[in-house]
């Protein structure tokens, strides 16, 4: 089998280099065919090592080519056996629940069935409560829980998911630094949370808020990866 990972590997490591899809269609091709040998069903690290990386083939593939109904439904698949084939014995068992959450989310997005945000919000609530505060996978997973909270303020309309967003924003971003990859999409993302606040509640602070933060990644965006587009809508 680790034949079998290295050529994964190896052809998503030529993918990122080339850009083709053939060299990612391959690699998923040969994943899903080394989960369908019956040697493996008595190893569940191995599926798990297998599904991870199929599910960061499938990641990356989607960032060339939008995924699929179909394609969002294997990845989701595939999350649910890693998070079933993860060992007791794994030091960090949050990272199958948390790529689950991921494309979960994906999918609401996409499809827009309320049963998958409410279970994104239901792992994203494990795995804050099973993470070391110190684990640099916390802020960021504080940040997915208030962008899923923010999506069911838009489906639901209660304030109170708005309020908990704004919370685990904040939290997230006195975590991180500015350069963190993630900073300036939790920022956006709170400048999206103060203004639908305020266009239900209308208190001037959230206005001045969402504006003295935009200022605030204007000022920089130059030499960040701010999208400007966001900005401006």
């Amino acid at each position: 089998w680790r034949v079998i990972y290295f050529l994964m590997v190896g052809l998503q490591t030529k993918f990122r280099h080339s850009g083709l899809l053939e060299d990612i269609d391959e690699a998923l091709d040969i994943g899903q065919q080394a989960l369908s040998m019956s040697q493996l069903n008595s190893h569940n690290s191995i599926r798990t090592c297998l599904t991870i990386i199929m599910v960061d083939l499938l990641r990356d593939r989607s960032m060339i080519s939008p995924p699929t109904v179909q394609e969002l439904d294997q990845a989701v698949g595939l999350c649910r056996e890693a998070v079933l084939c993860c060992p007791s014995s794994s030091t960090e068992p949050w990272i199958p629940s948390a790529n689950l959450a991921i494309q979960l989310s994906h999918r609401f997005r996409q499809r827009g069935d309320p049963r998958d945000l409410e279970e994104t919000l239901e792992l994203y609530r494990q795995i804050i409560d099973c993470l070391p505060q110190d684990n640099p996978l916390y802020p960021v997973t504080l940040g997915n829980t208030a962008d899923s909270l923010g999506d069911r303020f838009r489906e639901m309309g209660d304030v109170a998911d708005l309020d908990e967003a704004l919370a685990l924003n904040h939290a997230a971003l006195v975590s991180l630094t500015p350069s963190h990859r993630d900073y300036h999409t939790f920022a956006l993302n709170r400048i999206t949370y103060l203004r639908d606040r305020f266009q239900v509640s209308h208190a001037v602070n959230d206005l001045e808020q969402a504006i003295s933060l935009s200022e605030e990644l204007f000022s920089f965006a130059s030499d960040s990866h701010i999208n400007l587009h966001r900005l401006q809508a």
